[in-house]
């Protein structure tokens, strides 16, 4: 029915799913869909890893007991290998805190190989939406900044001029921010 709608991807839970997740992720190969898998458990995460997985949310969520375990995506994040492809997202309570910083959190989250997260419910909650996911994108993380991962135009800040303030003056700031980044992993050797 999803891609009959047009859709481009399904999120399968495999908590839900279980050993259906398999035929699953065939019929998604087969008609051209991606799947983003929810895993909240090192089995669940090592299921759909052997099964050719290859987007993940790592949530906080466990979904047959209906608890939040903060800080469970973090440690489950370590049992999805880096160097395969896979892209894992942070899901399930985040931002829902209005003590904590979310670009702190994120960057939290960054820093613990995240690819990206999932705001959900901490979106529902904030007044200014715009200014949560300006916050969160402004973070400038090494990997992101060392690898040259801001698209052309993007600015973090979001106060390009309408002119969009030239490619050349972006591409040089981009490589200020590399090297700078390289001279702080020097640093830190």
């Amino acid at each position: 029915q999803a891609a009959e709608a047009g859709a481009d991807a399904v999120y399968l839970m495999a908590s839900i799913c279980g050993p259906q997740l398999e035929d699953l992720l065939d019929a998604c190969t087969v008609m051209g869909l991606e799947a983003m898998v929810e895993v909240h458990t090192p089995n669940e995460a090592k299921f759909a890893l052997s099964l050719g997985a290859t987007l993940f949310a790592c949530t906080n969520w466990d979904r047959p007991e209906g608890k939040l375990y903060e800080d469970h995506a973090r440690q489950l994040r370590n049992f999805l290998p880096d160097g395969i492809g896979a892209v894992t997202l942070a899901t399930g309570g985040l931002f829902c805190d209005p003590e904590t910083d979310p670009a702190d959190e994120a960057s939290q989250l960054g820093d613990s190989s995240f690819d990206g997260v999932v705001a959900g419910r901490g979106m529902a909650l904030w007044q200014d939406v715009t200014g949560l996911v300006r916050a969160i994108r402004r973070r400038e993380g090494l990997p992101r900044v060392m690898l040259g991962m801001y698209p052309v135009g993007w600015d973090p800040d979001g106060t390009d001029e309408e002119d969009g303030g030239g490619d050349q003056s972006e591409q040089q700031d981009q490589e200020n921010r590399t090297d700078e980044a390289r001279e702080a992993v020097e640093e830190r050797s």
